[in-house]
């Protein structure tokens, strides 16, 4: 058992960062080439850890969350500009410990779902002023990739 228990433990642990779902915010931009779709999705990232496993430890779960913006670029015929694609982080990752086990906070933030709305408005801010940048970049990266 403490054979199978060290070597599948690191396995769970990376097994539990997960994204949440979140909705998409679009902008299109004109280009020489017809219009250019960005695609701004919101991300959370869930890192758990779990603690306290001992016979007189009480079991905890240390947490981490972290906010990013990932940008795709499509063109007109739906085809992915890879090159153009960037994350960007939104806000400074947030930690904590909760009582109980990991897996109660897995659920707890399934069951949530959503971004908190203070993350969604920093999201809406960021790709609005994202779309702006990129259109000055444009001309930049068609003028290099023909």
């Amino acid at each position: 058992m403490f054979f199978s228990s060290r070597i599948l433990a690191p396995l769970a642990l990376a097994a539990l960062a997960t994204p949440a779902l979140a909705t998409t915010i679009d902008h299109q931009v004109p280009s020489p080439q017809g219009a250019l779709q960005l695609r701004y999705t919101p991300e959370m990232t869930l890192s758990v850890s779990q603690r306290g496993l001992g016979p007189r430890e009480m079991p905890r779960c240390a947490w981490k969350t972290r906010y990013a913006l990932e940008r795709t670029v499509t063109r007109a015929d739906g085809a992915v500009i890879a090159p153009l694609a960037r994350v960007t982080p939104l806000a400074e990752p947030q930690s904590g410990m909760s009582t109980g086990s990991c897996t109660k906070v897995r659920r707890e933030m399934a069951n949530g779902g959503a971004l908190p709305e203070s993350i969604r408005s920093l999201a809406q801010t960021e790709a609005a002023r994202d779309a702006r940048q990129f259109e000055t970049e444009l001309p930049q990266f068609l003028a290099m990739n023909p």
